[in-house]
């Protein structure tokens, strides 16, 4: 008998929290929801935020803009140097870019030189790598390493991502 009560009143305390969570829950979340369910995109709800213009120097002293880099479209890619996380994202990000013929740039965090010349010569690859700084990772609001960041001809941020299969899968099926 004690058993059933108590089952009893879990059951009606799980039907309450549902009925609860149902009437409280903000419409606006709902509508976000089904407007990510439409759209079939995991893009950032902030996909309309301007990203910041920045000047760059790269490990030969040349700087860049990212006007000069935009073209019709950039991804970014923020890394540590030092992190063998992000060494073998980005190494998994350059196989995925293969073939996509895109425009992309490394950022790394505050790193020596060497660190620089070291991610250059391991994948042997014609991308430019630029030296950031947490002012930079801070505007772009990184708030994860690695983050591969989309920006569109107009420097609209798109997409937001630390995986790269998922960037590859946007840029195959919006920008391509």
């Amino acid at each position: 008998m004690f058993s059933f009560i108590l089952f009893s009143l879990t059951l009606l305390s799980i039907i309450m929290f549902i009925i609860c969570f149902v009437m409280l829950y903000p419409k606006k979340t709902k509508e976000k929801m089904i407007q990510k369910e439409d759209s079939h995109e995991n893009t950032f709800e902030n996909s309309l935020i301007m990203a910041p213009n920045f000047k760059l120097p790269t490990i030969n002293q040349k700087s860049y803009t990212l006007t000069d880099i935009l073209d019709n479209g950039i991804t970014l890619a923020f890394i540590d140097s030092q992190c063998g996380y992000c060494e073998s994202y980005l190494e998994e990000f350059l196989i995925e870019m293969k073939g996509l013929n895109q425009n992309f740039a490394v950022i790394c965090g505050e790193s020596d030189k060497n660190q620089l010349n070291k991610i250059i010569d391991l994948y042997n690859e014609n991308f430019i790598v630029l030296q950031g700084n947490a002012e930079l990772f801070e505007k772009f609001e990184i708030s994860f390493l690695p983050s591969f960041i989309y920006i569109d001809k107009n420097r609209k941020i798109l997409l937001r991502t630390p995986i790269p299969l998922q960037m590859k899968t946007f840029l195959t099926r919006s920008v391509v």
